[in-house]
Parts: structure tokens; C-alpha cells; sequence
């Protein structure tokens, strides 16, 4: 500050600053006392002066959220606040850009999602989780025409979180091409112990094409075979050793053709008020995914496909809370083929495209005969 106000040419910098008004310098040299003549901000008129109200401020706040929410830690006090459900902090330190979460079990995506008996993430949550990830990092914003393609996209180990929080890390990587690789990871309390990779695949940032909107009135006069509606569906899928909460019940029905299925969705009314927290919102998303059963009704050996695999999704859109999703096999994929290969599409009611995904591989899980029996019962 000494040194500036020595300067014999601080006033011109000081008089560019005022005309090209930029606040923020001048801001900060006036309370370090440097002297700024305010009024040249206002060559046409000098702006009048307004009292300060008399009387004490109040000290309720009567501000509308900006979308943060709370989490409580461990011994009951607030956490830190969180800027995205997925994503609790952001951890970055010199190695590059990385966010940290802690799960307890209790948010929606994990005590409504429990397979044999266990609270784990849905697939559908990673890709949020890395999306939201990139996005934070690159400083994009909603009227950026860049969007986000995942690709190479990987399921590798589940994330359980058992009877203690769980704390899982997203680590971004520049590459020499401009892609960014992600991985989604846990680092074991126990020492010795190595580092576990539950996800990983490899981001995109480029402006994605318009599709193609779907005709649903088309779509759903070619799947008329079979209907399954909601409680049809969540019977299965509990007798298969999944059990969904409220917050993961959006399929509202489920249209049966050839070689395609056709599904309602509507984000429950449970998890409603936190639409505009996500882009590609998980109980939609994991709703579209277990739509796939659709194509595995009408086969010998009726399962659940777990996805393993995702060669691409593209986010057109933010998904709304009534959308309807298609599936049907990738070009060339076969229904007895051992891993499916499946394209699934989201779109809004009037049939525009918001997620896609390509090239979702996934396999049945080894089930018990007893299972299989409820199933063949229930369909």
C-alpha cells in the first residue's frame, strides 16, 4: 500500500479504474484508506444519499434458500454446509481438483436403495456424482453451451454404507487430449489396506447435438404385449432381493413390446423438493435403469441386469419429474446373449430428449431357484 501510494502514476491506474468501473480494486484499496474520489463513478448525476433506518435490525432472516442444505456430523452438530448432495466438499489441494461426501445411510439414494438387505449407492448416483464433479471443477454454468459426456464409464465395486458413515472421494484428471478422467474411491481406516476404486470413466466437455424427439404415441402402440404398474414391478424387483424405499418407486408403468419396453416415470413425491438439486436426478435415472427389466420379462431365466459398463451418456436436458425412458438392445445386441448390450433413452412428455445413454452393458446375477419361482409367480 506504501509502495502505491508513492507511485506517481497510482492516480492514472486509479482513474482508469474509475472509468472502466471496476469495483472490486477500488473496494479494496479504499478500506486499506486509500483515498477514492467515489464521485467520478457517476459523471451524469450524483446519486442521492439515503438514511439508515433508526431503529435496531431485526435478526430473523427472512432470505430465500439458495438451494444448500445441511448435514448433520457424527456428534450431532451441523457438518459443514453441502453444495450439492453428491458432492459435500471440495477437497483440492495441489495433486489437482477433488470432492469429498459422506454418506450416512440415511439420505434417500441409500436407505431407499437396498439390495440383500445392504444400503447401496445406485449406478445412476456415480454418474451424477461425477457429472456434477466436472462441472464444479471446469466452472461452467447453465448458459454455457458445453455439456458433459461421460464415457468409458465403469461400475467396478459397490459403495455400502453399513452401520457408519462412509466417506468416498471423486478425483479428476486432465489428460494430454483435453478429456478429463474420473475416478470415484474410498481409502480403507484399516493401514496396510489399499485405496478402492468404486467408478471411474473419462469426461468430455464439448457442445452435445440436439436428438431427435421420440414419438410416444408411436412407441406406445408398438408396446402393448404387457403392462407391469407399480406395484407389480416393485413386488418383482423385491422378490429378486431388491428392496426399493419411497424415493426410488418412479416407475408408474411399464409398457412391454418387441424387443423394446416403454416406461412412465414420476419422481416420487417424497424426494420432490429436491429436483432442482440434481441434473441427472437419481431415483429418474435408477427408475429408467430398472425399467431394463422390461426386455428380461419374457425371457426363460427372469433377473434384474446389474449395468457393469457404460460406453456413453449425454445430458441434454435436466430431468423433469414426469418423463418417460425406452429401452431396447444396442445395434447388434442379441436378448440371449450372456451380457446385454442396451441403449436407454429419458424424455420429457413431450417426447424431447434429456438423457441418453449408449452401449449399457450388463449381466443377470446369479439367483437362487426359490427367486426365480416368485418371479416366474409374479409376471
Amino acid at each position: 500500500m506504501a509502495l502505491f501510494k508513492s507511485d506517481e502514476d497510482a492516480d492514472y491506474l486509479m482513474e482508469s479504474w474509475l472509468k472502466k468501473k471496476k469495483l472490486k480494486k477500488l473496494a479494496k484499496l479504499w478500506v486499506q484508506g486509500f483515498k477514492v474520489d467515489w464521485l467520478k463513478l457517476y459523471p451524469q448525476a450524483e446519486p442521492k444519499r439515503i438514511n439508515l433506518p433508526t431503529y435496531p435490525f431485526a435478526r430473523q432472516r427472512y432470505w430465500i434458500s439458495n438451494g444448500e442444505t445441511k448435514v448433520k456430523a457424527a456428534d450431532g452438530r451441523d457438518a459443514p454446509t453441502k453444495f450439492h448432495p453428491l458432492l459435500h466438499q471440495n477437497t483440492s489441494d495441489l495433486s489437482g481438483p477433488r470432492f469429498s461426501s459422506t454418506f450416512t445411510g440415511e439420505e434417500f439414494f441409500l436407505s431407499d436403495h437396498v439390495v440383500k438387505g445392504q444400503r447401496m449407492l445406485p449406478a445412476a448416483a456415480y454418474l451424477e456424482m461425477a457429472r456434477a464433479a466436472v462441472v464444479n471443477a471446469a466452472g461452467l454454468s447453465a448458459q454455457d453451451k458445453s455439456g458433459v459426456r461421460l464415457k468409458n464409464v465403469v461400475w467396478a465395486r459397490p459403495i455400502v454404507v453399513a452401520d457408519r458413515p462412509q466417506t468416498v472421494q471423486v478425483g479428476l484428471y486432465l489428460e494430454d487430449d483435453g478429456d478429463i478422467t474420473y475416478e470415484i474411491y474410498s481409502e480403507p481406516e484399516e493401514a496396510g489396506v489399499e485405496t478402492v476404486v468404486h467408478s471411474q470413466g473419462r469426461a468430455v466437455l464439448a457442445e452435445i447435438a440436439a436428438a431427435r424427439p421420440l414419438d410416444l404415441n408411436t412407441l406406445k402402440a408398438q408396446c402393448n404385449q404387457r403392462i407391469f404398474r407399480t406395484d407389480r414391478c416393485y413386488q418383482i424387483f423385491s422378490a429378486l432381493g431388491i428392496d426399493y424405499g419411497p424415493g426410488h418407486r418412479g416407475i408408474e408403468a411399464l409398457y412391454l413390446g418387441q424387443g423394446q419396453a416403454l416406461a412412465k416415470l414420476i419422481l416420487p413425491a417424497c424426494v420432490r423438493d429436491t429436483q432442482e438439486h440434481f441434473g441427472l436426478h437419481p431415483s429418474l435415472l435408477d427408475a429408467a435403469l430398472q425399467a431394463t427389466f422390461g426386455l428380461m420379462a419374457d425371457r426363460d431365466n427372469q433377473s434384474l441386469v446389474l449395468p457393469f459398463a457404460l460406453e456413453e451418456i449425454e445430458l441434454h436436458a435436466k430431468c423433469s419429474a414426469a418423463m418417460w425412458a425406452l429401452v431396447r438392445y444396442s445395434d447388434g445386441a442379441k436378448a440371449k446373449d450372456k451380457i446385454q448390450k442396451l441403449a436407454v433413452d429419458l424424455c420429457d412428455e413431450e417426447g424431447r430428449i434429456c438423457v441418453r445413454l449408449k452401449g449399457l452393458a450388463a449381466r443377470a446375477p446369479v439367483e437362487s431357484a426359490d427367486a426365480l419361482k416368485s418371479v416366474g409367480t409374479l409376471l
